[in-house]
């Protein structure tokens, strides 16, 4: 899949800390696998400062049918 074909996630700048020469398709599934350390950032901030935050949209990657979706998580100041 090229590049220009995935949405524009927000943690993708992550990508830079890893081998870049990769294919995307794989940087994009190791970026999925990171989501929940990202979604727990969000959280513990949103908690911690009594806020609300769109985290933005990120890669899940369905292993079973070997597909990446774009998904958008939203967190509340009583979340954990």
């Amino acid at each position: 899949m090229s590049p220009d074909r995935f949405p524009k996630y927000s943690p993708v700048q992550l990508l830079a800390l890893g081998d870049v020469r990769r294919p995307m398709r794989e940087q994009i599934i190791d970026l999925a696998r990171a989501v929940p350390l990202y979604i727990e950032l969000f959280s513990r901030s949103a908690k911690e400062h009594s806020i609300y935050i769109v985290a933005g949209t990120a890669p899940v990657f369905d292993a079973g049918r070997d597909k990446v979706y774009n998904d958008s998580t939203g967190v509340a100041a009583g979340n954990h």
